[in-house]
């Protein structure tokens, strides 16, 4: 099964090629598999964030509540966003894309779940409460394209690897 799992590589003038050789890092045919993997992983979470937005007048009447009210439900991302975004960066580099990418999942099915759970008229607070779990997740994952892309990519490739991966959550 493929694993985000990051490769040791050696910067620029370490190791036995010595001072100012760069390294060759080898390239795995798996590596396409592997971005639009993701790619489809921070599309579903895209879908999480604006599933309410996007048909706000039947919520409201659903759940009996005012539109700004429904708007927070995709702002929370954005305030989940601020103070996680640090805590996630230091464990990306500590544990590495697949301990980031298991737990960025892991929280985006959560979420989804605890969002089904709430298709009740008067659990609009449990709605709440999965969205902000999806966009907890949401920072796991906005935080990995370009750590992909230069861990499993070659130096010409970096550039298409991270706009694919970027793409998902467009």
């Amino acid at each position: 099964m493929y694993q985000f799992e990051e490769k040791p590589r050696v910067g620029a003038g370490d190791g036995p090629q010595g001072r100012g050789q760069p390294l060759d890092t080898k390239l795995y045919r798996r590596r396409w598999v592997i971005v639009f993997l993701f790619s489809s992983y921070s599309l579903c979470n895209a879908f999480q964030w604006i599933q309410y937005g996007i048909i706000n007048n039947i919520i409201m009447k659903y759940y009996n509540v005012a539109s700004f009210t429904i708007d927070w439900l995709s702002m929370i991302y954005f305030v989940a966003y601020i103070p996680i975004i640090f805590p996630v960066t230091w464990l990306l580099d500590r544990k590495g894309l697949r301990v980031i990418a298991l737990v960025g999942s892991g929280l985006n099915c959560c979420g989804a779940w605890i969002k089904i759970a709430s298709v009740r008229p008067d659990l609009f607070a449990v709605t709440f409460l999965g969205q902000t779990v999806c966009g907890i997740a949401q920072v796991f994952i906005l935080g990995m394209p370009s750590r992909i892309a230069s861990v499993w990519f070659g130096a010409n490739e970096v550039s298409t690897a991270c706009a694919i991966a970027v793409f998902g959550n467009q």
